[in-house]
């Protein structure tokens, strides 16, 4: 993960943006540190990276999405169908409409929802 986020050194903010994580977050991340499950899929998924290398390095993080849990389901289904999707809005935040309309779990770690807006939409 931290070779694959060295790529990012010179554009960080809009990773921050992208992924709907803190900078905090990612400095623990790259203290070699594990984050939550939804905060490394925002990570992944922001990067553009392939369901199966988004599998992968979450394994290497002991998460995996399965098709067996509600927040699993919709994140799969959306990488699914990503082509398809409006590329105007960060995929994690399209995501996270439709997680916070069924009252799951968020991607990320910045919240928003249900008139808590704490750090804006990008």
């Amino acid at each position: 993960m931290q070779k694959v986020l060295e790529q990012y050194n010179g554009r960080q903010n809009q990773l921050f943006a992208a992924s709907n994580i803190t900078e905090r977050m990612l400095y623990y991340i790259k203290a070699n540190r594990n984050p939550s499950k939804e905060s490394l899929t925002a990570l992944v998924i922001s990067l553009g990276m392939e369901t199966e290398e988004i599998q992968q390095i979450l394994k290497t993080a002991g998460y995996v999405l399965s098709k067996s849990l509600p927040m699993d389901m919709v994140v799969l289904y959306f990488l699914e169908h990503r082509s398809e999707m409006d590329r105007e809005m960060s995929l994690v935040w399209q995501i996270n409409e439709v997680l916070e309309e069924l009252e799951l779990p968020l991607l990320g770690t910045r919240l928003y929802g249900k008139g808590e807006i704490l750090w804006g939409k990008p």
